[in-house]
């Protein structure tokens, strides 16, 4: 899909505000979420809600207190675009926070847990 027919795509269901800040790099990550969804057979529209709930696609996304944690299910924070739980969320230059990388590791926990993984947003999604 070429990056204006993506675009095209993208503002059938994304708020306008989300829209119109997106950056360059935001838009080749949405891309590469969408042809990763393809390839592993995942509805794309859902994974691109899902991680704009999660994260605005902003990949230095980083929640210290999450539900998660209040609840004692994790002892870590969560960062990147998917909110990954993980102890490497407390480094800054961690892998987590590499936009491809995350979304790679997004769908591996997709693919062992399920969408429920993210508990508030694959609600919403």
């Amino acid at each position: 899909m070429t990056i204006a027919l993506l675009l095209s795509f993208l503002v059938s269901f994304l708020p306008s505000s989300t829209m119109g800040s997106l950056t360059n790099e935001q838009v080749e990550l949405i891309h590469y979420a969408y042809t990763k969804s393809i390839e592993e057979e995942v509805n794309p529209t859902k994974i691109i809600k899902l991680v704009n709930c999660e994260s605005q696609w902003n990949t230095e996304a980083f929640n210290f207190e999450t539900e998660s944690k209040k609840k004692g299910i994790t002892k870590f924070s969560s960062c990147g675009l998917f909110q990954h739980n993980d102890k490497r969320c407390a480094d800054k230059n961690s892998e987590l926070y590499d936009g491809f990388y995350s979304i790679d590791l997004g769908f591996e926990k997709l693919d062992k847990q399920g969408a429920s993984a993210w508990k508030f947003c694959s609600k919403r999604v």
